[in-house]
């Protein structure tokens, strides 16, 4: 969980199921996004704006830098690469072992939703609602297909 603080939050971490083994890990600044659980991380953003990957015992394993965009909805995890969706219209994908930036996908228009990865697809709503299926691959700047709004 995350705890507020005066200047900044903590991350808290507890043992299941017992809720014993309470450990508190300061953040660099105020939660902007998650925590969210994908695979083996918690993932979390916060201000002044880093993508932050922690492990399980509350460890700090990588941090991205992501110049103060916002990530939007839930991250999705494909093997060993998790990709997040940004508000200002971009898919990043990392590395999940070391956090380095494997690719970026500018869709073209602001991001409402995590991508939803099917089959070799990444597919994110935008904010006007239209549903946007990208190729799910390294390097991948291609036009993004579209549908009608919901």
């Amino acid at each position: 969980v995350v705890a507020r603080g005066q200047r900044n939050d903590a991350l808290v971490t507890f043992e299941l199921p017992s809720l014993s083994g309470e450990s508190q890990i300061e953040l660099p600044g105020r939660l902007r996004w998650g925590p969210f659980a994908v695979g083996d991380l918690l993932l979390l953003s916060t201000t002044p704006g880093d993508l932050q990957a922690f492990a399980k015992d509350g460890r700090l394993l990588w941090s991205a830098a992501i110049d103060g965009k916002l990530p939007v909805g839930k991250p999705a995890l494909n093997e060993q690469v998790l990709a997040v969706a940004m508000s200002d219209g971009t898919v990043l994908r990392w590395s999940v072992d070391d956090g380095e930036l494997v690719s970026r996908i500018d869709v073209g228009q602001p991001l409402a939703d995590g991508p939803l990865l099917i089959g070799r697809h990444i597919t994110v709503r935008a904010a006007d609602g239209t549903i946007l299926q990208v190729a799910n691959e390294v390097n991948n700047n291609s036009a993004p297909q579209t549908s009608g709004a919901e």
